[in-house]
């Protein structure tokens, strides 16, 4: 359970630093300021439930198991949150049609 809680933080981190980079390092970040301060809030949160979502006094095997289900949850939605967010740029940007 704490070999699961500790190779997960990595995660958070990642996506926290990737989405700062990505609005930082964009053509235009200052147009995107809503979107950015919005994505960072998310993921920082996110990271933070990671951090915060500890297995301290679980005795019983049910107790484990309903940690390990939330812990992997929020795995799941950090990754939805990424995957939504890369969608959604994608489709944000426009296409070049070549004549």
């Amino acid at each position: 359970m704490d070999d699961t809680r500790i190779r997960t933080r990595l995660g958070g981190f990642f996506y926290a630093l990737a989405w700062l980079l990505t609005w930082v390092f964009s053509a235009a970040p200052g147009s995107l300021m809503v979107s950015g301060v919005l994505g960072c809030t998310v993921f920082v949160v996110l990271l933070a439930a990671r951090l915060l979502h500890r297995p301290d006094g679980l005795d019983s095997p049910e107790q484990l198991q309903c940690w390990l289900d939330r812990h992997w949850g929020l795995i799941l939605l950090t990754s939805l949150c990424w995957g939504q967010a890369h969608a959604l740029g994608y489709t944000a940007t426009p296409t070049v049609t070549r004549k």
